[in-house]
């Protein structure tokens, strides 16, 4: 980011406002932090970075919690250890994705699935 270093923040893109959001989020080191769709307008290595460093280093390595809200059900199921499924602000369904596909009593349900079941 060094080349970056002199440009205002409103001269970023959107996705390196993004990881300067991250950025800004991790100097408090907080045990919880809460991320509003942290992979937001970043292309797609971007984003698979940012959740392996999310994943690695801030929740393996430094044993922080994290919630993040995503709109891509294919991340919530690969990224999460446990999602939740809400609807106009209320949780309708919450568990792992193995729970949640015992809950409608098929193993074999895609994330997609499960969303329908239970909104």
């Amino acid at each position: 980011m060094e080349e970056y270093i002199d440009m205002r923040f409103d001269e970023y893109s959107t996705g390196m406002k993004q990881h300067l959001a991250v950025a800004r989020c991790l100097l408090s080191d907080a045990k919880v932090l809460f991320m509003d769709e942290p992979t937001k307008s970043l292309d797609y290595n971007s984003a698979t970075k940012l959740r392996q460093f999310i994943k690695e280093r801030i929740v393996g390595q430094e044993g922080k919690t994290v919630f993040f809200t995503t709109h891509i059900l294919q991340e919530a199921s690969d990224f999460a250890d446990r999602i939740a499924l809400m609807d106009k602000g209320a949780v309708r369904a919450c568990g792992t994705v193995s729970d949640l596909k015992a809950k409608i009593d098929n193993p074999e349900a895609t994330i997609e699935e499960i969303f329908k079941y239970f909104l």
